[in-house]
């Protein structure tokens, strides 16, 4: 990207401040870690598996758990 050029940005920037363990991050709903990704133009990211109380179905499909990424 050029200079001056504008970019959606895709995530939420959380600061760790100078302690990192300092901050705190609420997920959306209570999950387990799945994963830890890093990448050049997404930065680091945790993603968290959540399970629903009971099954649902939606389109066809039945689901049980969902991802957030942090």
């Amino acid at each position: 990207m050029h200079v001056g050029a504008d970019d959606f940005h895709r995530g939420v920037d959380i600061d760790g401040g100078a302690t990192v363990g300092v901050e705190n991050v609420v997920a959306v709903l209570d999950g387990t870690f799945y994963d830890y990704r890093t990448s050049a133009s997404g930065g680091n990211t945790v993603i968290l598996k959540h399970e629903f109380a009971s099954p649902i179905s939606y389109n066809g499909k039945t689901l049980t758990h969902f991802y957030t990424w942090y």
